[in-house]
């Protein structure tokens, strides 16, 4: 499945291998969350030969884009911060944290106690204690081999999304404790059910 072409709103409507964005596409761990960034400008031609023609000039007016003059540009607007104790990346105001090497957070993972946050164990053994989600929104993808063995818990979480993969999250029945038993799913949690989504 190609990176950032499937709008999302939960990590089920993407690929298996792929997860859904802050931004709402659907990627693969290392482009979560940047898929607005990418933009894509077709049919401009702004080379040293650009030439831009009047249509209330006679068609032989001609103006090299050399004696137009550009217009400043404004700088970016500062995103949306994330919560206080972040301890990752903060992308579009959602606290990202990223546990993509072998054995990586083996220590666990906390995220901030409210606001959204989205954690990426993609590492083999990563996040090998718990993952803890706060009051917020929380994403979890545990994919890496034996990733996030003591479990996740995120019975806190307003909105609380937990996918594991293959030998993932560990071999209990509640090494995954979703905020409310009817929003578990055969290998996690899920926000999209009614009563799963209290934010």
């Amino acid at each position: 499945m190609r990176e950032c072409t499937v709008r999302c709103e939960v990590d089920g409507d993407c690929a298996p291998e792929q997860g859904c964005g802050v931004d709402g596409w659907c990627a693969t761990p290392g482009q979560i969350g940047q898929c607005a960034d990418v933009v894509t400008i077709g049919g401009i031609f702004d080379g040293p030969d650009a030439i831009v023609v009047d249509a209330g000039l006679p068609a032989d007016a001609m103006i090299s884009d050399a004696a137009v003059a550009d217009a400043p540009i404004a700088p970016d607007a500062p995103g949306p911060s994330c919560a206080p104790g972040c301890p990752g990346s903060c992308q579009a105001g959602v606290c990202v944290i990223e546990c993509s090497g072998n054995k990586s957070c083996a220590d666990g993972v906390t995220c901030p106690d409210d606001g959204p946050c989205r954690v990426v164990c993609s590492g083999n053994m990563s996040c090998e204690k718990r993952v803890r989600c706060g009051d917020g929104p929380c994403t979890v993808l545990c994919l890496g081999n034996m990733s996030c063995e003591a479990g996740v818990r995120c019975e806190d979480s307003c909105a609380c999304d937990v996918t594991c993969t293959g030998n993932a999250c560990g071999d209990d029945d509640d090494d995954v404790r979703c905020s409310s038993p009817a929003c578990e799913t055969q290998n996690g949690c899920t926000s999209a059910r009614p009563g799963c989504n209290q934010c």
